[in-house]
């Protein structure tokens, strides 16, 4: 005997004489949800993708992935019908960012014009640092050097620090490292001595009053 199915978001359900009494009543019970439930993505575009054919009226909200995965980014409601993408936004954190360089201690600059560091003000919780640094006469960066320092009240951090760095012209094995202190607000460089490093990847959450 030949069985019909149909796919209700993945479940696999026998149709009407497909099924026996239990079965079949299951399947009834299926058509007759609401299908205009709550779906997690963990960005917008992971959203239209994975939420692509949900009805019109379904809720999404984007969450956090890292570094804190309970850190609410947006709540958006689908405008368009299946098979079509359309949202509108209940909710989303703010996402203007703000940018301004970074205070450098005497002695250090940029390493070239596109390596400005700088801070990044992501929105009211989250800062990024970017950029590369050298000493102005070429020499090196050596252990516990201060080599910036970040801006208050905009930039200081909720909590003390230290982020691994990429560095160039290293005098010997080991792991470099810039720490950053709540009360001092100085970038200090950690390692062996070195020619340049590189901020890149140093993102911390901001101090909130």
């Amino acid at each position: 005997m030949a069985y019909s199915y149909s796919d209700y978001n993945g479940l696999r359900v026998p149709d009407g004489a497909s099924a026996d009494d239990v079965a079949e009543h299951l399947s009834y019970l299926i058509e007759q949800l609401d299908t205009r439930l709550q779906g997690v993505a963990s960005s917008t575009a992971e959203r239209d993708s994975k939420f692509f054919d949900a009805p019109a009226g379904f809720v999404c909200k984007v969450m956090n992935t890292t570094p804190d995965p309970d850190e609410l980014v947006g709540i958006y409601v689908k405008t368009k019908p299946a098979g079509s993408n359309g949202w509108y936004t209940l909710y989303e954190n703010a996402t203007t960012f703000t940018v301004q360089p970074l205070l450098l201690v005497d002695g250090y600059e940029p390493r070239t014009n596109d390596t400005v560091p700088k801070i990044v003000v992501e929105d009211e919780n989250w800062i990024t640092i970017e950029g590369q640094v050298v000493r102005t006469d070429g020499g090196v960066i050596t252990f516990g050097s201060p080599v910036a320092y970040v801006p208050a009240p905009l930039a200081v951090p909720a909590q003390t620090h230290d982020w691994p760095v990429g560095t160039t012209g290293v005098s010997a094995a080991g792991a470099p490292r810039v720490s950053l202190s709540t009360s001092s607000l100085a970038l200090v460089y950690w390692g062996p001595s070195c020619t340049a490093f590189m901020f890149d990847g140093i993102r911390y959450r901001r101090a909130t009053s």
